[in-house]
């Protein structure tokens, strides 16, 4: 069950005014929604849907009371900036799939007739046919202001493993499995 966060909804208000929903469940993670439904099509392969509610960790340092239980301010200021760019985000993540040769050399190009592979459409927004996002990791490294963060999801190419993509603002930074999303693996 989910309990609406309203002891820093004021951090919320402030930094986060265009997040409806940020909320604390009974494990203590939050969730997000984001408006991903222009991603679905008759056309995901093996049944991909995309999600409006996505899970959200935000890995800070806590009080140890829970009514004081705040996330930063560059946190809140990072799903800020995720929420507003997310189709930016997600068409970056898409274009630097779809040329990714070292993926591609792994998994092999899509073959329809397989239903897997890295997608190498020309039209790379096609690419959201084969992934989708189900939690965004906000990491504790930070540079100029932002925090670093990791979307993951599941895939097509690699359904073991899933996909991780980690960003610094709408850059991709790394492109892999699960891990690469939940691990903030910078040089």
């Amino acid at each position: 069950m989910s309990v609406k966060i309203d002891y820093y909804k004021e951090f919320i208000d402030e930094i986060v005014s265009e997040v409806e929903e940020l909320e604390f469940d009974s494990d203590e993670d939050l969730y997000i929604e984001l408006d991903l439904s222009k991603y679905n099509s008759t056309e995901n392969l093996e049944g991909i849907e995309w999600y409006d509610c996505l899970d959200l960790n935000i890995r800070d340092s806590f009080t140890i009371d829970l009514s004081e239980k705040n996330p930063s301010n560059i946190s809140l200021k990072t799903v800020k900036y995720i929420s507003e760019n997310i189709d930016q985000i997600i068409e970056n993540a898409c274009k630097y799939i779809c040329k990714n040769e070292k993926l591609i050399k792994i998994y092999e190009a899509f073959d329809a007739e397989k239903q897997y592979g890295i997608p190498i459409y020309e039209d790379y927004k096609l690419a959201t046919r084969h992934f989708y996002i189900d939690k965004i990791y906000i990491h504790k490294e930070e540079k100029d202001g932002y925090k670093y963060f990791g979307l993951k999801g599941k895939c097509n190419w690699d359904s073991g493993h899933g996909i991780g993509i980690l960003f610094y603002k709408d850059e991709v930074k790394i492109l892999g499995d699960w891990d690469d999303a939940a691990c903030c693996r910078i040089n």
